[in-house]
């Protein structure tokens, strides 16, 4: 028989043993996800589609631009594949503006609208998540949203609330949907920032005295 090459003459070097590994990082990729594209979710498709029935102006209010509290926001969650790893899950845009337009639109529903005001709404994004439920394909959606009202007159809360919504399905992108309706429909219930308009009367009674 012949000598093994490897064996016979060490010192001319070797190609065989380097080859043996040269699939090894490959297979650790495909192990570790490294191939993995991200899932991305439409933005335009998680804000509630109704028709908007606004109620007669209770009192106006200037909207800030809402916050993005949450730890992780460059994803809202991550995919979990026996043969592709983990995947993270992304919107095509930014998730705030989804936050604000449900905000919005089930507040123009109380009367509670953008203008000229001493009272400012202030949003902060606490939770914004989609995800597998265990090991099985069944998905769940949490959404999480604090509003608050600030009287800049004196610089402090006249009211605030936190909301939160929930979804479950088998499709990211629907199940996320859920749970924002889910959301926009705890604001709708929600009519203790009416309570404020006494706030802003008074407001504009002060006003009105100072001038005459």
């Amino acid at each position: 028989a012949m000598p093994d090459a490897c064996n016979h003459r060490p010192e001319k070097g070797c190609l065989r043993p380097s080859a043996e590994f040269l699939w090894m990082p490959l297979l650790f990729c495909l192990i570790a996800g490294c191939m993995s594209m991200p899932k991305t979710i439409a933005t335009s498709a998680l804000v509630p589609s109704r028709s908007i029935i606004e109620s007669e102006l209770q009192f106006p209010v200037r909207m800030e631009r809402f916050r993005d509290d949450r730890p992780n926001r460059s994803s809202v969650g991550m995919e979990h594949s026996a043969w592709w790893g983990v995947s993270p899950i992304v919107t095509d845009s930014d998730l705030v503006v989804v936050f604000e337009r449900i905000a919005t639109q089930a507040l123009a529903e109380k009367g509670v609208k953008q203008g000229q005001s001493p009272l400012v709404l202030r949003g902060n994004i606490q939770v914004a998540n989609v995800g597998q439920m265990g090991l099985s394909r069944s998905l769940k959606a949490e959404t999480a949203l604090e509003l608050t009202l600030v009287d800049t007159r004196i610089g402090g809360r006249v009211w605030s609330r936190n909301y939160r919504g929930e979804g479950a399905g088998t499709d990211y992108q629907a199940t996320l949907a859920a749970a924002m309706r889910d959301l926009s429909a705890a604001i709708e219930k929600d009519n203790s920032i009416l309570s404020a308009k006494s706030v802003y009367l008074a407001r504009e009674k002060a006003s009105a005295g100072l001038e005459t």
